[in-house]
């Protein structure tokens, strides 16, 4: 339970993160159109959510846990879906 008002604003800052990328997620399922996001661009959200997932969970501070976890969630999503239609167009994968 949140005990500072710190503490909420990380919540509600970490909330917000966490479903900032759902509606890309969903777009990129519902319209199968992930030309315009870059693999280098999956790649640092990537690397970035799992580097501050480990300092999160280390440092047991919930806010990073929950918004890095769900960032990395839904970048892989978009990373697997973009591969998948890549593939099906038998187009050639481009880092940018």
């Amino acid at each position: 339970m949140p005990t500072s008002n710190i503490e909420i604003i990380g919540l509600v800052g970490s909330s917000i993160i966490s479903i900032a990328f759902i509606p890309q997620s969903y777009k990129a399922i519902k319209t199968k159109q992930t030309n315009d996001i870059s693999f280098l661009f999956i790649g640092l959200n990537l690397t970035a959510s799992s580097l501050m997932l480990v300092y999160g969970i280390s440092t047991k501070i919930i806010p990073i846990i929950i918004s890095n976890t769900s960032v990395f969630i839904n970048n892989f999503i978009i990373a697997i879906i973009k591969l998948i239609y890549l593939i099906k167009k038998n187009q050639q994968i481009t880092p940018i």
